[in-house]
């Protein structure tokens, strides 16, 4: 028979293939067997040869689609630079549906034997259409995985490990920077910080070839403020983002506008999240944000599939005459607000973690003890406690789809670089994976960001240097590095003077030295008091401002060191204080302690504290903190 191309014949054949699927499922049911292939072939063996030779001519016209979330050469259909997946894949130790790579396991294939696990029919809708597209394919994509898979992989292994000459970092010529910048994402979330289960094998790759901050923060965790600081190397009472009518951040004066003049062509992919309009675009711009599933041209994607294919659009597209900057902004892992689901993974990624046990932290029964009191259900950070953590089947849900999430960036992560490998430009490419803030995964009985606590300021960070000795790869740095030390880093890999109005600090001396980061001198009295050029900062001021009211997500504030933490809470007058070597989980306040030391420690950390909010405050202060 040939393939039917008539719309209502395809719709009748839709729809035979949904009444068999159906009546194979209630079967299943009825006789207590498990929905497994060998079942699948056994009740299909019983269907007339006729309503067989419909299922394939379904398969048939299916494979026919431009279905952004096919497999394999499918995705083709999307230009060259979509074939790049299965070698980048096997490249960075991963199959070519985004799972690390192990020919004798087929367990994440398991997902497709479940029914589909978003119900709610109003508000996954467009979930739930996808879901019967990929059903529909299930049996073919499964066979076809079973049987060419292995030598799939092989094949585009070897390709995937023919040389491609590199162009080697030459210190006369600007080198490229690829920023690889996720959202709502917290230190542990990667395999090569000691998280057993989350699977990120590109990142920790990444790790093992640069150097890994593990001290890493975000002067505010919240998306907008925590961005705007990233591109203009200011704290947030500098540059004013919660107040757009009064916004204070000079554009001229960010990352992307000094690159952007001085000969870099640049490009920002993903989230924007700024509270203002951006007056200079960069010359490259797809601005996704909000949203995990939505129909752009024609089709439906998963936003983490669109960051990564406007990247290799940038990537593809570029001028090979100019050096380049992209900031890839992924969305993920950041909820979608307002849904009650929360988090949407790629349908692939189902069969990842479902049975792993993700356990609660050891601090979330301390929401009465380690919080002041005046943190009521009503706060925001305990109202998506509720929406995600109440319960535990809940939180297993809600971690796991959290958890694919971060590997269906990190598996992008791979595609993106491979890109820049296929270029011969990974040698001369300054790689940086950071992300905006963190995320409350039930500590404290919270969820989300916001507040001075580690869950939420802590974030990784790691570069891949071309300048960067041998010796220095797989290293860690403990190091308080923040957010703000970006956009000087990048600078100055770029040869590029940061202004007067940068407030951080190039990273690079911190693993090229004083003399290998070339760091243009800056005069001392720029230097916060206490600190100069030589010496790394040993502490830092936090702060956030009140969202909404103040029952809602309050103000907070704080001072930042490795051996105490001082909190300060503006619109309450709330102080606390934690021994972080004793206490390092922020359980036990010990600010009305009656210790002498301890009420030396607070009285000058207090006094500390408020010198360093002055100075981020006042606005004709020149200053590096």
């Amino acid at each position: 028979m040939a393939i039917a191309t008539d719309g209502t014949r395809a719709v009748l054949l839709v729809g035979v293939l949904c009444v068999l699927s159906s009546l194979f499922v209630l079967h299943d049911r009825s006789t207590g067997t498990g929905t497994g292939a060998a079942s699948f072939e056994a009740f299909l063996a019983g269907v007339p040869e006729a309503i067989s030779t419909v299922r394939d001519q379904i398969e048939s016209l299916l494979t026919q689609q431009q279905d952004s979330h096919a497999t394999g050469s499918q995705r083709s259909t999307w230009g060259a630079p979509y074939q790049l997946h299965r070698d980048a894949y096997a490249r960075y130790g991963i199959d070519d549906d985004g799972y690390v790579y192990d020919p004798t396991n087929y367990s994440h294939w398991e997902f497709w034997k479940q029914p589909f696990e978003w119900t709610d029919v109003e508000a996954g809708k467009r979930e739930n259409e996808f879901s019967r597209q990929y059903s529909q394919r299930h049996r073919k994509m499964w066979e076809n995985h079973m049987t060419d898979n292995a030598t799939n992989a092989t094949h585009a292994h070897a390709q995937a490990q023919q040389p491609i000459p590199q162009r080697p970092y030459d210190p006369s010529r600007p080198m490229n920077v690829l920023l690889l910048y996720a959202d709502d994402w917290r230190y542990d979330t990667l395999g090569a910080a000691g998280n057993k289960l989350v699977k990120t094998p590109t990142l920790d790759r990444l790790a093992s070839e640069g150097v890994r901050f593990t001290e890493n923060c975000v002067t505010t965790s919240v998306c907008w403020s925590s961005r705007v600081s990233m591109v203009s190397s200011q704290y947030l009472a500098r540059h004013n983002s919660t107040k757009p009518k009064y916004f204070f951040l000079p554009w001229n004066q960010t990352v992307y506008d000094l690159l952007q003049s001085n000969g870099y062509h640049t490009g920002h992919v993903g989230k924007w999240g700024f509270n203002h309009e951006y007056k200079d675009r960069p010359d490259f711009q797809v601005e996704e944000d909000g949203w995990h599933y939505d129909v752009r041209g024609g089709r439906m994607w998963h936003v983490t599939e669109k960051n990564e294919a406007d990247a290799l659009q940038f990537l593809d597209g570029r001028p090979r005459d100019k050096p380049f900057f992209v900031n890839v902004a992924f969305f993920a892992t950041h909820a979608v607000d307002g849904d009650k689901r929360q988090y949407l993974p790629q349908n692939k990624s189902m069969g990842l973690y479902r049975n792993d046990y993700i356990p609660y932290p050891k601090n979330n029964d301390t929401y009465r003890t380690s919080l002041p009191s005046f943190f009521a259900d009503n706060n925001e950070g305990r109202t998506r406690w509720r929406w995600r953590y109440d319960t535990d089947d809940k939180r297993q849900h809600m971690m796991r789809n959290y958890y694919r999430m971060a590997s269906e960036v990190d598996s992008a992560c791979a595609t993106i670089l491979e890109e820049v490998r296929r270029q011969g430009e990974l040698d001369n490419t300054l790689i940086i994976f950071t992300t905006d803030n963190g995320n409350f995964h039930a500590e404290h009985g919270l969820a989300d960001k916001w507040y001075p606590h580690q869950e939420s300021i802590r974030v990784p960070l790691i570069i891949r240097d071309p300048r960067m000795s041998p010796a220095v790869a797989g290293t860690l740095n403990d190091d308080f590095t923040l957010n703000i030390d970006l956009a000087p880093t990048i600078l100055s890999a770029a040869g590029v003077v940061a202004p007067g109005s940068m407030m951080g600090r190039d990273m690079a001396q911190l693993y090229l030295g004083i003399d290998g980061a070339q760091t243009p001198a800056v005069a001392k009295e720029r230097y916060l008091r206490g600190t100069d050029a030589t010496k790394w900062r040993h502490e830092f001021f936090y702060e956030h401002p009140i969202i909404s009211h103040k029952e809602y997500i309050p103000s907070s504030e704080a001072l930042v060191r490795k051996d105490h933490k001082y909190f300060y809470w503006p619109d309450y007058d709330v102080e606390q204080l934690f021994d972080m070597r004793e206490d390092p989980r922020e359980e036990n306040d010990i600010s009305k302690s009656e210790s002498p030391k301890v009420q030396e420690v607070l009285e000058e950390m207090r006094s500390r504290f408020k010198e360093l909010k002055a100075t981020v405050h006042d606005q004709n202060l020149p200053v590096i903190m």
